[in-house]
């Protein structure tokens, strides 16, 4: 039985804990990525192929076998218009589909040590935001290329950081809630696959039918993807009220994710 069970800290003191320990995060990190990709031929070259293979598929599914997409990307060819959308969405899904079985995987640690086992699902985001941020990288490169990436792209990093912190909490209330109901590990995917087609990754909100704008209000990756493409796509500066539901989210997010963490996490070795 891990010895933080016995009492459960505050959120300002565990939150501490967590920069005390970014060294071990750090180790945890690339240990994760090394695991993930041993054995493989291409290595961590798989980060970048299963994304721009993810891409060239809708590309091909919604311009060629559905047409009116292409007329929908706003001057921008539509896989660079598909690409602003993935980034944001595989900053998302992939991390929580890791951070789904990051208790689980370090069992051993839960029974066996002292051990903050809140790093686990952080290390799990991390790793697994790779996927997403060589796509983001491949789409700056494409659109210095065309001459076609603005001022506003500097900002790119903010919007980054803010939707890793709402994926950060959502990541650790995934965690817990998985080790205590384990059925919804198994139900994850078919929640990520509904989120995605309910956000506007592989079509525009413009396409969005006016009955069903109220996704918008109630999906925050609406308003991620949205400020993603304001930087990249139309060189804008972030819409605020944009920005403000983001932080909101984001807020909420880390903050009550974290507190279930730690509310849950001395049932772990028990269950796990």
């Amino acid at each position: 039985m891990i010895a933080a069970s016995a009492s459960t800290p505050t959120f300002l003191s565990a939150l501490k804990g967590l920069g005390r320990r970014r060294e071990l995060i750090w180790y945890l990190t690339v240990d994760a990525l090394r695991k993930q990709f041993s054995g493989s031929v291409l290595g961590l070259w798989w980060v970048l192929i299963k994304p721009l293979f993810l891409v060239g598929l809708y590309a091909f599914i919604f311009t060629v076998v559905f047409h009116p997409a292409q007329g929908a990307a706003q001057g921008q060819a539509y896989w660079i218009v598909l690409l602003t959308g993935l980034a944001p969405w595989l900053l998302l899904a992939e991390p929580l589909t890791a951070a789904s079985g990051a208790i689980a995987a370090n069992a051993p640690l839960l029974n066996k040590v002292v051990f903050p086992t809140e790093v686990f699902p952080v290390c799990r985001v991390l790793s697994a935001a790779t996927s997403g941020l060589a796509v983001l990288a491949v789409l700056m490169m494409v659109l210095t290329w065309k001459g076609a990436l603005g001022v506003w792209a500097w900002a790119m990093p903010v919007a980054v950081l803010v939707q890793v912190i709402y994926v950060m909490g959502l990541a650790w209330g995934l965690a817990a809630v998985c080790v205590t109901v384990p059925d919804f590990r198994q139900a994850l995917p078919f929640v990520l696959n509904i989120w995605m087609f309910a956000s506007p990754v592989v079509y525009m909100p413009a396409m969005v039918p006016e009955g069903w704008s109220w996704l918008g209000q109630i999906n925050p990756m609406w308003a991620v993807i949205g400020l993603y493409r304001s930087l990249l796509l139309e060189n804008a500066p972030p819409v605020f009220g944009q920005v403000a539901v983001l932080s909101v989210w984001a807020v909420v997010s880390f903050v009550g994710g974290y507190l279930v963490f730690l509310k849950r996490r001395a049932m772990f070795a028990d269950l796990v």
